[in-house]
């Protein structure tokens, strides 16, 4: 028995058709050669032409988007970059995102030569900073490492040949059992049916490739999933359900594969078409090649997805709103949350770069999104989508340390691509406990080591915590026991260095050495000349000085130091070191006196020089012949001192001054005479 459905052949209203004879090469619009941009996209073929366009309307560089398919297999997308995968599909951009930000390993990237390329996380790092999508994620993954942000309005309805005996305008029940293989056949008048008959031809039913967002929003509209079309489970479906009649790839978004095979096959095929691409190929819209190839596209429940003419086509609102999609680009989810991160500037909230781009992107067959927020504003952040890879970090951690003296800590750590981070160290809990140190690793390697130095006595208990340099990567904490760390204080050693002997009044300076059993010793010395405090000097470079005083008193001195301590460097003593000063010597110098008449006074002026730069102290006496004539005279702050001698008798007088120091100096006399005349 045959089922049939009935619909008017031809092209229905609102349904347009581009009649050519052959296929056109699409246009490539990978950046100019030397030319790229901060963040690099790849992936869906149905938001490439639009992204090209953005990225060429945003003004410095801040976007580069590479096509799906293209002159070569692989891309080279950073002026210091690898060769990537072309990534052909929104899974296959997807994908390469996932490698290149370490939530996988590698991945087998789907490009347009057929087949797949493998890469992995080293390779990819930093060469793709967001995907085109042109369906959503699979599922919300809450704190998914992939946040995919939707940036307009596309639909998806399925296209045929100029010539098709499909009909024109199918419900979403006719394509579900065209997909399935429920209706099979199709004659001239559009009749659809279940199994063979005189003027019936086989149904083609074509997908795009495996990881195409439009494959995967289509298939689900017909009620299939990936398992059944591999599976072929409806016989119409299955290892050829991407490749055309002569076996070449089903390229979405292409009519190309209505010009193989025979006009009767071309006649039974259809294939699900983005309405905005469709669009932009009939406007001409600029760098988007019309690779149509006559190819129309058609109704479904009665609803055109276009409307206009001509070159002046746009998505018709009305559309069934089963077959309308909204479209994203997928970006890091570290990077949608930093509003200082040029990702964030380009892709996320309705004032983004990319959202404020209203005309570009009605200009390649897309509709803005209008809403002010939620889950279909431009811009939204809400959709999550896979959970990081696991890392993890051990740490190698000394027993024992000295307070200022530098140890070493290690750190391992695993993580996908090995791509390297920052491992800090903490004293105790890593949300209240102290930060000790870091270090970083690099891409590349697994470990490193730093140079720690504890400042006080103290018992650590380390643990650590790593954050990956990619964003894909979970963030972790050391799982063993937290390793004990006792620091103490570490010794010293204090000496005073030789001190010559000298003369009083002469300058003089003494040297403490300290030494730290490890590390250099810090803070003050103090020094001692016996019992008197003489001062104190502070350390550095493990030495203290201080100027003594050139009054320090004629005898024998004994000199101390004293180190103090400090928070990492325990105190010490030295032993004493002894030296000399020695008394200054002293001349006494008697003025002239001149010839008197007896019973004048005359007047001895005494001044007392040494070989010191202090003047001298202490007193003289002075004598007329035997006769003293006054005793203990103190000097004055000069050195010097006057006696008068008063009636003088007639005759000569020997005067002798003695002097005698404070100790400091040694003893001195002196002698003159004068005359006195009757």
């Amino acid at each position: 028995m045959k089922v049939k459905s009935f619909a008017k052949f031809g092209v229905g209203l609102g349904c347009a058709v581009l009649i050519a004879g052959t296929a056109i090469s699409p246009a490539h619009a990978d950046p100019a050669s030397g030319s790229f941009g901060a963040l690099a996209g790849l992936g869906s073929d149905t938001t490439q032409f639009v992204m090209n366009g953005l990225a060429a309307d945003i003004p410095g560089s801040l976007l580069a988007s590479y096509d799906a398919t293209g002159a070569s297999a692989t891309v080279v997308t950073k002026a210091d970059g690898v060769a990537i995968p072309r990534a052909n599909g929104s899974g296959a951009g997807r994908d390469l995102l996932r490698v290149a930000i370490g939530q996988t390993g590698n991945a087998n990237v789907a490009t347009f030569t057929g087949g797949t390329r493998s890469v992995t996380t080293d390779v990819a790092a930093g060469q793709i900073q967001y995907a085109r999508s042109s369906s959503g994620p699979g599922a919300q993954v809450e704190g998914g490492v992939l946040t995919y942000v939707p940036f307009a309005t596309d639909a998806v309805s399925y296209a045929t040949s100029a010539n098709s005996w499909i009909p024109s305008d199918l419900t979403q029940a006719q394509l579900t059992d065209i997909y399935k293989g429920n209706l099979r056949y199709v004659n001239e008048a559009g009749q659809l049916s279940a199994t063979a008959g005189a003027g019936y031809v086989q149904i083609t039913t074509w997908l795009p490739q495996a990881g195409s967002g439009t494959r995967s929003f289509w298939i689900g509209k017909v009620g299939l999933n990936e398992g059944d079309v591999t599976s072929n489970v409806n016989g119409n479906l299955g290892a050829n359900v991407a490749k055309d009649f002569s076996g070449a790839d089903v390229q979405e978004n292409s009519g190309a594969p209505f010009t193989s095979g025979t006009p009767d096959q071309q006649k039974a095929a259809l294939v699900p078409y983005s309405v905005a691409q469709w669009v932009a190929q009939a406007n001409g819209a600029e760098g988007v090649a019309d690779v149509r190839s006559g190819a129309k596209i058609n109704l479904i429940g009665g609803t055109a997805p276009t409307t206009g003419s001509g070159t002046s086509y746009k998505l018709n609102a009305a559309f069934n709103s089963t077959f309308t999609r909204l479209v994203y680009n997928i970006i890091p989810s570290l990077e949608a949350e930093d509003e200082a991160s040029e990702t964030y500037r380009a892709f996320v909230g309705t004032d983004s770069e990319v959202c404020e781009a209203t005309d570009t992107i009605e200009r390649y067959g897309f509709a803005a999104l209008t809403a002010a927020s939620g889950a279909n504003a431009c811009g939204d952040i809400s959709r999550t989508d896979y959970a990081a890879s696991p890392s993890s970090v051990s740490i190698d951690v000394p027993a024992n340390a000295a307070a200022g003296a530098a140890v070493t800590l290690g750190a391992t750590v695993t993580s996908t691509g090995d791509q390297g981070g920052t491992v800090t160290f903490y004293d105790g809990a890593i949300e209240s406990g102290k930060e000790l140190t870091s270090v970083e690793i690099p891409a590349g390697q697994t470990s490193a080591t730093v140079a720690y130095t504890p400042t006080a006595p103290a018992s650590l208990s380390v643990i650590a915590n790593f954050v990956p340099a990619l964003s894909g990567v979970a963030y972790s904490e050391t799982t063993d026991a937290a390793k004990s760390l006792v620091v103490t204080a570490q010794s010293s050693t204090t000496t005073v260095s030789k001190i010559s002997n000298r003369t009083y009044g002469s300058a003089a300076t003494v040297t403490a050495t300290v030494k730290a059993s490890a590390g250099t010793a810090t803070g003050k010395v103090t020094f001692k000349d016996g019992s008197k405090t003489l001062g104190s000097a502070t350390v550095k470079s493990g030495k203290a000085s201080l100027k003594l005083s050139s009054k320090l008193a004629a005898g024998t001195h004994r000199i101390t130091a004293t180190y103090a301590g400090s928070s990492a460097v325990a105190g010490s003593a030295s032993k004493s070191v002894s030296f000399t000063v020695n008394k200054a010597s002293a001349k006494v110098k008697i003025a002239k006196i001149k010839t008197l008449k007896a019973g004048k006074t005359a007047k001895v002026k005494v001044t007392v020089s040494t070989n010191s730069k202090l003047n001298a102290k202490g007193t003289v006496t002075i004598k007329d012949g035997k006769k003293t004539i006054k005793k203990n005279v103190k000097l004055n702050s000069s050195g010097k001192a006057t006696v008068s001698i008063k009636k003088v008798k007639s005759g000569t007088h020997k005067v002798t001054v003695s002097f005698k120091s404070d100790g400091n100096f040694k003893s001195a006399t002196g002698k003159t005479s004068f005359k006195v005349k009757r």
